[in-house]
């Protein structure tokens, strides 16, 4: 059972001592909750469905024996891993067990990490505008995109412009509508356009 430290002056130095190593670490726990974040949501999409695999089978440690279990020979599963001492990340093949570069993922997959780096790991609050996120994206992908944009902890408000039917396939079909874009037929006078000079004060140059 602990005992709460009381202030004293022969203890002032180790309570000092104490308060600052509570806010490290305090401050240390939230930035590691942000990037805890970033790969997970990387590695929904990176590990596909077998993601969800390895997720629900923690007994199964290692990619040998889930293999055995599911079968997943030739399957192309990557993941982000996260190295705690100095927060460092690496994509790592599961077949395999060796690095991946970066440039070695495909379009989409370095889109997700892009994306989900702006989100997780750059704390100011966005309004995030995505034109045709559906670029590059599996069905399945595009079905969660937006959804999994909108549950990260900086977007407080997304607009998406789309050609696919799939990217809002989800719980936020109620929130789609189409584009309405009217054309005038009548040109605006010349000072609208260019202020109330117009083409005049080209003549001095």
């Amino acid at each position: 059972m602990y005992e709460k430290l009381q202030f004293s002056e022969e203890n002032a130095f180790l309570f000092y001592f104490l308060v600052k190593l509570n806010g490290a670490i305090r401050a240390t726990k939230l930035s590691e909750e942000r990037v805890v974040g970033f790969v997970d949501a990387c590695n929904k999409y990176l590990g596909g469905e077998d993601y969800w695999k390895f997720e629900d089978n923690p007994q199964l440690e290692t990619w040998e024996a889930l293999n055995e279990k599911f079968d997943l020979s030739g399957s192309e599963v990557k993941w982000l891993v996260l190295n705690k001492q100095d927060f460092s990340i690496k994509v790592k093949s599961l077949p395999t067990g060796r690095k991946v570069p970066i440039e070695s993922l495909s379009s989409g997959e370095k889109q997700m990490i892009s994306l989900f780096s702006r989100l997780f790991l750059y704390e100011r609050e966005k309004i995030v505008l995505i034109d045709e996120p559906e670029l590059s994206l599996s069905i399945d992908w595009q079905r969660d995109i937006l959804p999994d944009t909108l549950l990260s902890p900086t977007c407080r408000q997304l607009i998406a412009i789309t050609h696919s039917p799939f990217v809002f396939d989800n719980g936020l079909e109620p929130f789609a509508g189409s584009l309405n874009v009217s054309v005038s037929e009548t040109r605006p006078p010349e000072e609208d356009l260019f202020g109330d000079t117009g083409f005049d004060d080209l003549d001095e140059y």
